[in-house]
């Protein structure tokens, strides 16, 4: 039986400000039913699209290719380009709540840390959304495996994230800033 993407995100569970994702050209991030934010492009920090290398699709649009490490192994694991989705093609069975090292399938360069996460266990890791590489312009995602917290931010604004709770979302409705 296939799914209908309206049954695999948890719609209450992704959380969008008034108006749905409102994102700046460049990034060319596409919407699903005005609210889901398909990422149709993915940089490392030394510009390999990682959108355009991968093979995997998920309701014809392609993943994005992550080589993941948890210390022990190491794999390039495919993940949804829809943001909420919690769909991934892999080969390595990782621990849930194994703490990764994120980095570029091409180049091996790890993604950087921006914040911690709300999980209380892992870091934000910041994937650039433009080829311009701009530390505003990303997508933030947990470096914790099975931990689904994420965000897409375009200059510096969350324009949509995947949260645990309402409270949550409401702690967490600031501008998001550089840090000083």
């Amino acid at each position: 039986m296939v799914r209908e993407m309206s049954e695999i995100i948890d719609r209450d569970k992704l959380k969008v400000p008034d108006g749905g994702p409102k994102a700046s050209p460049e990034l060319k991030v596409e919407t699903l039913d005005g609210v889901v934010a398909i990422l149709t492009q993915v940089f490392c920090p030394n510009g390999h699209n990682l959108v355009e290398s991968s093979t995997v699709t998920f309701d014809d649009h392609q993943g994005v290719s992550l080589l993941v490490n948890d210390g022990y192994d190491e794999d390039v694991v495919v993940v949804s380009p829809f943001h909420g989705d919690p769909r991934k093609a892999h080969s390595i069975a990782f621990r849930i709540g194994a703490k990764l090292e994120i980095a570029c399938p091409i180049c091996k360069t790890p993604f950087e840390v921006l914040l911690p996460c709300s999980c209380g266990k892992g870091e934000l890791v910041g994937l650039f959304l433009s080829p311009a590489l701009k530390e505003s312009q990303v997508a933030a995602v947990c470096n914790v495996w099975g931990c689904p917290r994420s965000r897409i931010i375009d200059n510096w604004q969350i324009i949509s994230q995947f949260v645990n709770s309402e409270e949550e979302w409401a702690s967490q409705q600031i501008e998001v800033g550089k840090s000083e």
